[in-house]
């Protein structure tokens, strides 16, 4: 009571650690939600009453309820959205944008996680895979470094591969006893892997991926990525590229 200011300070702080990318045990977000919904309730009830001004279109939203969404459409051209509080309560807003880059526009990221995909044929020799006759079985190497001075935990990568692709089950072959030995579990798709492992500081990791390009066609094969599972500060993806399965 009489520490509005105080509780406000202390709300924003709980806000911008649930905000963060860094993980959070289940305890701890209970409880920031917990202490998030008490300040709510002191404020005299959780109703409130804004003024959306949207390309010109004003909307009155008044609700009774903690939480109002709506869909905003967002073009390329700079957009200003303007909020009026016209109740007596505070509002917080949040703004969160979805969705999906154009084919080959992919966004390379690297932080505190290096990356290097080699493929290799079936002697172990380099192979260029922009153009490959039908048929051709390609192994894709994925090393992963850890480039920290900490374990990271959780780390979950992903092997997509083109439609024009296919992927060789390698459960029961050599390259499946070594990788089961590396990592924690594998998850094998239609059309991509994911593996999930532990990395230990300054570590590396070497999967393998065996595929056989099986259908005649022009395809694009997405950049592979590896990234920490509760933490978004370890993250690395690299660029894809078209490719061609020939005759």
């Amino acid at each position: 009571m009489g520490k509005k200011e105080k509780a406000r300070e202390l709300l924003e702080n709980i806000a911008k650690q649930l905000a963060d990318n860094r993980y959070m045990n289940t305890q701890a977000i209970s409880y920031s939600l917990v202490s998030i919904n008490k300040y709510v309730e002191s404020l005299g009830g959780t109703g409130f009453s804004i003024e959306l001004l949207d390309k010109g279109n004003k909307e009155v939203i008044e609700s009774k309820q903690s939480i109002v969404m709506r869909d905003l459409q967002v073009a390329y051209n700079p957009t200003t959205i303007q909020v009026t509080n016209t109740g007596n309560v505070d509002v917080f807003l949040n703004t969160a944008l979805t969705g999906k880059l154009p084919v080959g526009k992919d966004k390379v990221i690297q932080s505190k996680l290096s990356m290097v995909v080699a493929y290799t044929d079936k002697n172990g020799n380099p192979i260029d895979v922009s153009n490959l006759s039908q048929g051709t079985e390609v192994t894709a190497i994925a090393t992963i470094t850890n480039t920290t001075g900490v374990t990271i935990r959780d780390v979950a990568f992903s092997q997509i591969v083109p439609s024009g692709w296919e992927m060789v089950n390698t459960r029961f072959t050599e390259y499946g006893d070594e990788e089961n030995n590396q990592v924690e579990y594998k998850d094998i798709r239609d059309d991509r892997v994911h593996y999930y492992f532990d990395l230990q500081p300054k570590k590396s990791i070497s999967l393998k991926t065996v595929i056989n390009a099986s259908y005649l066609g022009d395809y694009y094969l997405p950049g592979s990525q590896a990234e920490a599972m509760y933490d978004g500060d370890y993250v690395v993806r690299s660029q894809g590229k078209w490719i061609t399965v020939k005759q």
